[in-house]
């Protein structure tokens, strides 16, 4: 797959220094990974969440911090969108 707007987690990473090592390991993953469907995402990420607009929702981290992304699986692209504290993601619709 390939990642769109890493920008944005990467200027969270120098916020959150903590949230750095669990970003990088999910931006291996997700590069090495060839999702076909939402099955293929959650058997790599059991704890990702689907909702209801259409968003993937990443938990890191042990739920501290969360990515929010577009898929698109014909692409085998990942748009990420947002990263976000536990308390930031409380405050979201998503």
């Amino acid at each position: 797959m390939k990642i769109i707007n890493w920008e944005i987690a990467e200027k969270f990473a120098r916020k959150h220094p903590l949230s750095r090592n669990p970003l990088n390991s999910w931006q291996l993953t997700v590069i090495e990974a060839s999702w076909q469907s939402v099955t293929d995402v959650r058997s790599t990420f059991n704890s990702m969440d689907y909702t209801r607009k259409g968003n993937f929702l990443f938990h890191l981290r042990t739920h501290t911090f969360r990515f929010v992304a577009r898929i698109n699986f014909a692409a085998q692209t990942v748009w990420l969108i947002q990263v976000l504290t536990h308390a930031e993601y409380d405050k979201m619709d998503l």
